[in-house]
């Protein structure tokens, strides 16, 4: 920025910063880092109180002038001016500030850069503990601060440990029972991998105790009796903890739950003939695959399995049969017009988890259907966070000329305008075609030309840790777009992206869904994928569920070429097994996880399964992994 326009910038502050007033208004304090002022009248009253400490601090002589400063900059950051406030903080040199001020900077400091979204500034400005005589309020900000921080990262057993150094510092009840569920919700994000490697120690250690219920009742999802058992023992091992309120009591009435929804006579809809029949067999392989590594680790072996096709008679009929046999849960059916069939038919149905999804603003749900799938709008909407999410504010879109394509290209919209930004540019292209310059040729042009018209109602630049791990700042491309979503298969992909390239739009970022990936690395193939970000489920990706020994089997007994695109489904089929113990818990309390071979999966109130998927790299036509965004999870 020229330097003419910086000096413009702080004279601007300076007069906005500074009214008349005579006496100091009440001061403000911040209690939680995530809920800034969000209204228009809000963030007005808070500049004003800013004005009025900021005149005072022109006339006052220190100590007195840094506290006014430190005021100002509290109540700009709590009204969301956080390049105000930083300004502020900024001109105030430490060597003029006492033991106290200098801990109230630092955690101001760090309170905008949360609000910038700028998690590991925060960890690096609080990195070393505050002196231990500092005030109980402000170390109750520092555990707080820290444990948002560590959220926005992904690192929830670390925002844990800091919620449980927080509850001593904390006097109000609900503030106490708000903070033991944020500990719950935390762990219930850590995944099982992260849980299993902490060396927990004995009572009263007070982290093991949350970190032991959580294991009981993930290994107890199996059953509702076996539930109330483990967590009978795991009171007794931790007697007087904290959990032993509220969360566990929520626990016991989710193993009530358990039993209903896991009756053991189980019957599995698929379509076994007909057009779906390999999709419908590859989900049933995965489902019989993980009922039988789940009877070789000693757990479902009281569950019965009824296999009932589909694609024979009508699914109104196949369904009233399967309760007839006795059947206590229902999975499937797979095929989306037959799902709303079955619910449009007014059948009285078992707790039902479908494995596709319905509108519940054109149906009437039943309460006990749950619904799981791999829906590519879902994946759509992910790459849209999670652009929004590395920084990015000029999007543009370039979708294939399908009905698929329509459709993700439309969820994406939807979710990106939720940002408050709007896309630049879409365009579609023909999937059969050969011409795949044009294409991409106009969609730069529509984007070059509606720039300056988005760039006017953009955010401001920040800094962000971008996707690949390095640190920028968003910038203006001169090509009017600094991110495309680019949803497709690899045939089209391979041929788009060295014609972004060509056009000199090498180096804009490009996402897209896991149809990018054929799932099987294949260097020469896909080196013209390079740069191409895509989100995808770890069956495919490798990562986090330690079923490594069971997709290796799955793979090895049926065949399965890792390129298969029956591959996914086969992870379907392992989920929609593994989920029938975890159905309560999922459905009971929002923030619920379950670490699954699709994703990791959480539940909405209309019993919708959405899955978390991870975030991969073409390198040299490898995938590589990437770190998570540095943004609250959905």
């Amino acid at each position: 920025m020229p330097r003419f326009f910086t000096a413009l910038i702080v004279c601007l502050v300076v007069l906005l910063l500074s009214s008349c007033a005579t006496t100091a208004p009440p001061q403000p304090t911040f209690t939680d880092p995530t809920t800034p002022a969000r209204t228009t009248a809000e963030r007005q009253r808070y500049l004003a109180m800013a004005r009025e400490y900021t005149r005072l601090a022109t006339r006052a002589d220190a100590p007195q002038r840094q506290d006014y400063q430190l005021r100002a900059a509290n109540i700009l950051a709590l009204g969301n001016f956080t390049r105000h406030a930083r300004q502020i903080l900024g001109s105030m040199p430490q060597n003029a500030l006492d033991s106290s001020q200098r801990i109230r900077k630092r955690l101001l400091s760090a309170y905008v850069a949360i609000l910038e979204q700028n998690p590991r500034e925060t960890l690096q400005l609080l990195a070393a503990p505050l002196p231990s005589d500092a005030p109980q309020a402000r170390r109750a900000d520092y555990h707080r601060l820290r444990a948002t921080a560590y959220s926005m990262i992904g690192k929830h057993l670390h925002a844990a440990r800091e919620r449980v150094a927080l509850e001593p510092l904390l006097a109000r009840r609900s503030a106490i029972e708000n903070n033991r569920k944020a500990i719950w919700q935390s762990l219930s994000r850590t995944d099982d991998q992260s849980l299993a490697a902490v060396k927990t120690l004995p009572p009263p250690h007070q982290l093991s105790g949350w970190i032991e219920l959580m294991r009981i009742s993930r290994s107890a999802r199996r059953g509702g009796q076996q539930m109330r058992e483990q967590l009978a023992r795991g009171q007794e091992s931790f007697p007087g903890h904290p959990a032993g309120g509220t969360i566990l009591a929520a626990l016991y009435e989710q193993s009530e739950r358990s039993l209903s929804l896991d009756p053991g006579n189980i019957a599995l809809l698929l379509p076994l003939s007909g057009d779906l029949k390999p999709a419908g067999e590859a989900i049933r392989n995965g489902f019989i695959a993980a009922h039988y590594a789940a009877r070789e680790q000693g757990n479902g072996g009281e569950r019965r399995i009824r296999i009932y096709d589909a694609g024979g008679d009508t699914i109104q009929e196949m369904y009233q049969r399967a309760l007839a046999d006795g059947s206590g849960l229902v999975v499937g059916p797979l095929d989306k017009r037959e799902l709303a069939l079955l619910v449009q038919s007014g059948i009285t149905m078992a707790p039902t988890l479908a494995l596709n999804y319905l509108d519940p603003n054109l149906l009437q749900l039943p309460a006990d259907l749950f619904q799981l799938g791999l829906s590519p709008e879902d994946e759509a909407r992910q790459a849209a966070r999670r652009i929004w999410a590395d920084g990015y504010s000029q999007v543009g879109i370039l979708y294939p000329d399908t009905p698929w394509g329509q459709r993700v290209a439309s969820a994406f919209a939807s979710e990106w305008e939720k940002s408050g930004s709007r896309i630049v540019a879409a365009q579609s292209y023909d999937p059969e075609g050969q011409d795949f310059s044009t294409p991409v040729a106009r969609l730069l042009k529509a984007a070059e030309s509606n720039a300056a018209v988005v760039a006017a109602a953009r955010r401001p630049a920040r800094q962000r840790h971008q996707s690949d791990g390095k640190e920028g700042t968003v910038e203006d491309k001169p090509i009017g777009v600094d991110a495309i979503f680019m949803p497709g298969f690899p045939r089209q992909l391979r041929q788009l992206r060295p014609q972004l390239r060509f056009h000199d739009a090498g180096d804009v970022p490009v996402y897209a869904t896991s149809h990018a990936y054929t799932g099987k690395p294949n260097r020469a193939m896909d080196s013209d994928l390079n740069g191409i970000r895509f989100c995808d489920m770890p069956w495919i990706l490798d990562t986090g569920s330690g079923n490594r020994k069971l997709r290796r089997t799955i793979k090895q007994q049926f065949a399965i070429a890792p390129d298969s695109q029956l591959n996914r489904l086969y992870a379907l089929g392992v989920d929609a097994y593994n989920l029938i113990g975890a159905l309560a818990s999922l459905q009971s309390q929002s923030y619920e996880r379950f670490d699954g071979e699709t994703g990791t999966l959480m539940m909405d109130q209309n019993g919708r399964l959405h899955r978390r998927l991870s975030w991969a790299i073409f390198e040299r036509g490898v995938p590589r992994l990437l770190p998570e965004a540095a943004t609250p999870q959905e």
